[in-house]
């Protein structure tokens, strides 16, 4: 009865950083993607300069979108921390009662999972800001 326990909390744990993963990487492409809008719109290189220029209704938005974008980051790194500390204490439970196939499993999701996740998030980070830079650099062409 114990392991089907922990087998349903290590599920619902990794389905939870999943679908947060999945969340935090969406928020965060449209936060850019609609940020390059913006200095495509008005032609702006700086950060600063862009905030300055905003009218109410892009300001509105925009903070609508970082808010969403931070309150994504919190709730990601959170399930990130708890999905992690989750999997080593299976793995350590595991390992005490000499499941070496649960305990490699747990030590994989603990590890590699989720460095899987911030690698494909990292892509998709670095294409959406290349293709911003591209975007821009074809617009003052």
């Amino acid at each position: 009865m114990e392991n089907k326990k922990i087998g349903i909390i290590q599920i619902v744990v990794s389905v939870s950083a999943i679908m947060l993963t999945i969340f935090f990487i969406t928020s965060l492409c449209l936060n850019l993607s609609y940020q390059s809008e913006l200095f495509i719109k008005y032609n702006l290189k700086k950060y600063e300069d862009l905030i300055k220029a905003l009218n109410s209704s892009e300001a509105a938005k925009f903070k609508q979108l970082s808010n969403a974008f931070l309150g994504s980051l919190i709730t990601f790194l959170c399930i990130f921390l708890v999905s992690m500390a989750i999997n080593i204490i299976i793995s350590y439970y595991s390992w005490k009662n000499e499941d070496k196939k649960i305990f490699w499993f747990s030590l994989g999701g603990a590890l590699f999972l989720k460095t899987l996740s911030l690698v494909a998030g990292s892509i998709l980070v670095y294409r959406e800001i290349k293709k911003c830079k591209l975007d821009q650099k074809n617009k003052n062409e």
